[in-house]
């Protein structure tokens, strides 16, 4: 989310090398750090607050060419994500439903059973 700290991790670098992360449809470099032993560099930085919409992110190393490009959507500042309600699907029938197919059933046996007393 806009101004909100995000931290991002990205293997496949060579360990020690200078590694950018770059908001790379306006263009903005937003943070660099160094690869660690293992080739993973890991950065934590903040989305600029007026940068919400679709981008795309580059995480590029410029020594050795390596990085990659993802498309990324940045909520508006003051987005709430994860709260709120589902939109709902399917109808009421389906809560419901297996109750009636039981009353039902059983009003079926009930009187198929009385059927066969009075014949008796």
């Amino acid at each position: 989310m806009a101004g909100d700290s995000q931290t991002i991790s990205v293997p496949g670098f060579v360990p020690g090398e200078r590694v950018q992360y770059i908001l790379a449809s306006t263009p903005q470099l937003l943070a660099s750090t160094t690869a660690d032993v293992n080739g993973i560099a890991t950065v934590t930085f903040v989305f600029p607050r007026d940068s919400q919409g679709f981008h795309t992110l580059a995480i590029f190393a410029p020594v050795s060419a390596r990085g990659m490009r993802q498309a990324i959507f940045i909520h508006p500042v003051g987005t709430v994500l994860g709260l709120g309600t589902l939109p709902k699907t399917g109808s009421e029938i389906q809560l419901w439903l297996p109750f009636v197919i039981a009353i039902l059933g059983f009003l079926l046996i009930t009187i198929s059973g009385n059927r066969r007393r009075k014949i008796a």
